[in-house]
């Protein structure tokens, strides 16, 4: 399992495969929703001072791969965040809730972009 954000993107890695992920208002929208909804604000809030809900990461990490077509529950993706060696898999857990959190930040308008709008 892995993580990498890219922009507005996050690809994750499951089963030997790759998923990009985009984010949009519809993603964020679902992962809000039911079955299974998360607070996305408090779950990024607590990320960011140092705070992190591993079973919320969970659950984000499994809707986004569901909606991307992949059988899996939060349970299994919950399981491979601890499945490695325990070094290993600290680092892991870090790695994808860090680049998953990053990838549902809204990022900030560049200077130039609020100057042209004037």
């Amino acid at each position: 399992m892995s993580a990498i954000a890219e922009n507005r993107h996050v690809i994750i890695g499951w089963g030997g495969e790759e998923h990009k992920i985009t984010v949009t208002f519809e993603l964020i929208d679902a992962l809000e929703s039911r079955p299974e909804p998360v607070n996305l604000g408090i779950v990024v809030h607590d990320w960011a001072r140092g705070d992190a809900k591993f079973s919320q990461f969970a659950k984000i990490i499994a809707k986004m791969l569901r909606i991307d077509g992949v059988d899996v529950t939060a349970e299994q993706v919950y399981a491979a965040m601890y499945d490695a060696e325990s070094e290993e898999s600290a680092v892991l857990r870090a790695e994808v809730m860090n680049n998953v959190a990053l990838a549902l930040i809204p990022k900030p308008k560049k200077k130039d972009d609020q100057d042209k709008k004037k």
